[in-house]
C-alpha cells in the first residue's frame, strides 16, 4: 500500500454557462477559480452561443471543425480570471474555459453548407422546365454559421429565378385531336 495518500481531484479554470443544474456536490474537490467561483458567465462572456457547426465534420486534418461556440469574446469577464496550472497562457493569467483568447486569436470563419432550390422556367407559352440552382458548400463566409448559411440562401432567392429563365427550356403544348367516327358515319373531334 505504501502509505501515499490519493491525489485531490482539482477542478480550476472550469466554465459553467446555463447549466440548467446548479453544481453541487464537490465535496471533497479542490476546486477555484471557475465560472461558478463568483465569475458568473453571460452569452456576452462568448463570441457565440449557436451550436450550430458543433457537430459539423472535422476537418482533413481529423482536428474539429471551426468553430466559434463557447470562444471567448474580446473583453469578456472570464478572461484573465483563471489561475496558473502549468499550461502556457497569454496575459495576467489563463482565461476560463477551454479557449485561451489571444490578440493574435483570428476569429473563427464559417462556410455554408451546400444548397439548392428547383425553380420552373417562365415561359410565355408551352411549359417550362425544372431547373436546380445550386451554391457550392464554402462559397460564402460569415462570423457564424448561421451567417454563413443565409447568403447562400440570398443568393439562391436573389438568382435562382434568373438562372432558370436562362437555362431552362420551354416545350410547346402538346394537343391531343382524338376524332371517333361511328359506325353510321358521324364523326367527332375532341381536343
Amino acid at each position: 500500500m505504501g502509505g501515499n495518500a490519493p491525489e485531490p481531484n482539482v477542478l480550476r479554470n472550469c466554465l459553467s454557462f446555463q447549466d440548467g443544474l446548479a453544481v453541487s456536490n464537490l465535496t471533497g474537490l479542490v476546486q477555484d477559480h471557475n465560472s461558478w467561483n463568483n465569475i458568473p458567465a453571460s452569452a456576452s462572456s462568448f463570441a457565440s452561443t449557436d451550436t450550430t457547426g458543433v457537430t459539423a465534420q472535422r476537418q482533413a486534418d481529423g482536428s474539429l471543425s471551426v468553430s466559434s461556440f463557447l470562444r471567448l469574446s474580446p473583453g469578456s469577464n472570464q478572461i484573465d480570471k483563471g489561475i496558473d496550472v502549468g499550461i502556457p497562457f497569454s496575459g495576467s493569467a489563463p482565461d476560463l474555459g477551454a479557449y485561451e483568447i489571444t490578440s493574435s486569436t483570428p476569429p473563427p470563419v464559417f462556410k455554408n453548407v451546400a444548397q439548392s432550390k428547383a425553380f420552373i422556367k417562365a415561359c410565355t407559352s408551352g411549359t417550362g422546365s425544372s431547373v436546380v440552382y445550386a451554391v457550392p458548400a464554402g462559397k460564402y463566409t460569415a462570423s457564424t454559421q448561421a451567417g454563413a448559411d443565409q447568403l447562400a440562401t440570398n443568393d439562391i432567392n436573389n438568382n435562382g429565378q434568373n438562372y432558370a429563365n436562362i437555362n431552362g427550356i420551354c416545350s410547346p403544348k402538346t394537343i391531343i385531336k382524338v376524332v371517333i367516327t361511328y359506325s353510321d358515319g358521324s364523326t367527332v373531334t375532341q381536343q
